[in-house]
């Protein structure tokens, strides 16, 4: 693997919940719930079980229920720090407010972007952009990323999580792609 020492990852946690849930605009969509945990609670698991141990989360609404549920993130044996960011629409500018790893892979993900832990095993080879190929052929980003520094310095700033995926799915670099049934296909 390449992922060493210190295995880090980057949570965004900034979009509200779904216009159709009641109090949307209360509960952020990492609060929303999956069974019996909150998503962000399963996310947090996974990522432990993959041998992350330091997740830098950004937030935007409700940061202190947030902060309440996870804590330090002992529970997962997880160190947690937080980022506080002010526009959900637009988070990215705090990767640059991120810790810094070295050459040491960056896993990046969304927690509305629920995906399996054998899913996100398929970025522990390295520096890889997690694409969906979907039913019609074409794929998706489906929010998550293995990153170097020097790959993340590359990323705009600005945009929002759809004009991110445009750029994510046209940059050069390897990508690693996952069926409608979220089975990894091969690397591209």
């Amino acid at each position: 693997s390449s992922w060493r020492a210190r295995r880090p990852a980057v949570l965004f946690a900034t979009p509200a919940g779904p216009s159709d849930v009641p109090n949307a605009e209360e509960l952020p969509a990492a609060l929303l719930p999956l069974g019996h945990q909150t998503l962000i609670e399963h996310q947090l698991k996974s990522l432990a079980h993959l041998g992350v141990d330091h997740v830098t989360v950004v937030v935007c609404e409700a940061p202190e229920r947030l902060r309440a549920l996870v804590g330090q993130g002992e529970r997962w044996g997880l160190t947690v720090n937080w980022l506080l960011v002010r526009d959900p629409a637009h988070p990215y500018a705090a990767l640059d407010a991120l810790p810094r790893f070295g050459d040491v892979p960056l896993l990046v993900g969304h927690v509305h972007g629920w995906l399996s832990p054998a899913a996100l095993a398929g970025l522990q080879g390295g520096h890889q952009v997690l694409l969906c190929r979907q039913a019609n052929g074409l794929s998706t980003w489906t929010g998550w990323a293995a990153q170097t520094a020097t790959q993340l310095a590359a990323w705009p700033r600005g945009g929002d999580f759809d004009e991110l995926s445009r750029w994510l799915r046209q940059a050069p670099g390897p990508h690693c792609e996952l069926d409608p049934h979220g089975t990894v296909l091969v690397d591209s």
